[in-house]
């Protein structure tokens, strides 16, 4: 790792941290140290690490704002890069939008609205990045992302950039092409427009409430934990095994919203995954029902 350090820092290449822990960078406030944090300060010096650190056999992992994130608490021993210290988040040519993975989509939503463009607020509550929400194609109020995805650069496993179309991403429920196989580097994306801008921020407000109301926003969480199952909501087969409230040491079903987990204080990663394996096996058993977790579950053996 010691070369890998010394590459990034001799070729400037950006930022790094050294022993830092998920518990510092993730929303949920859970997991174990983390060998080297490596935030790019441009798009090709990214590249530059990249074909450079893909000789070892270290993993490498590329987050957003770690908000869907369930580390475990062992010792990672790769490198987590973030882009969270690019400067530039997104431009616009014409009717396009052509946004980079670590922009959040709440500052997206709130740039693009006052434009005359709408939909974007269906999404702007997710504390995560356009990167990240691309990937597991976030839905919120029956909305999906996916749907604004025209399409994308990325970079695959074999270190080459190419651009994928919308229909080549295989967007469906919580899913895309990119998961597993691609780092996404930029989005282009368009988004209805409307006249009644005040329409749009009405909108906004309201879904904003309403998240309010329904969901934890004001505890330590990561968002959904489980994916819906087919004919069912997640938090009702929650709620019908008597999840809600649980607590699991320092982790907790949520009593607001029984598909939220979140952290009463102290929990470690291995509260949070044995709740999640408990919930997920009486499901089974008890309700003949496949949970999947919406969690991304790193470094668990």
């Amino acid at each position: 790792m010691e070369e890998v350090i010394e590459y990034i820092r001799y070729n400037n290449l950006g930022f790094l941290e050294e022993n830092r822990s998920f518990k510092e960078i993730t929303t949920l406030k859970v997991g174990g140290k983390i060998r080297l944090i490596y935030y790019p300060n441009s798009i090709e010096n990214f590249l530059k690490f990249y074909n450079f650190y893909k000789k070892y056999t270290w993993p490498l992992l590329v987050i957003g704002n770690g908000s869907n994130i369930l580390a475990s608490d062992n010792e990672y021993y790769g490198v987590v890069v973030s882009f969270k210290k690019l400067s530039c988040l997104f431009y616009q040519i014409n009717k396009s939008f052509y946004v980079f993975p670590q922009c959040k989509v709440s500052y997206f939503a709130k740039k693009i609205i006052p434009l005359g463009f709408c939909d974007i607020e269906y999404f702007a509550g997710i504390p995560g990045t356009i990167g990240g929400l691309v990937a597991m194609n976030a839905g919120c109020f029956g909305k999906e992302i996916g749907t604004y995805v025209k399409e994308i650069i990325a970079l695959d496993k074999t270190g080459e950039i190419k651009i994928f179309t919308h229909d080549e991403l295989d967007f469906s429920y919580r899913h895309s092409f990119i998961q597993d196989n691609l780092i996404v580097l930029v989005v282009k994306m368009e988004f209805p427009e409307n006249s009644d801008i005040q329409k749009t921020i009405q909108n906004y407000q309201y879904l904003q409430n309403k998240r309010r109301i329904a969901q934890p926003i004001n505890m330590i969480s990561a968002g959904c934990a489980f994916a819906n199952p087919k004919g069912y909501k997640a938090w009702e087969v929650i709620d019908k095994l008597g999840y809600r409230g649980k607590v699991w040491g320092g982790a907790k079903v949520s009593d607001k919203h029984c598909n939220f987990l979140v952290n009463c204080g102290g929990a470690k990663a291995d509260d949070f995954y044995q709740l999640i394996a408990s919930i997920k096996s009486d499901a089974l058993k008890k309700m003949q029902i496949i949970l999947k977790n919406e969690l991304i579950l790193i470094n668990f053996q």
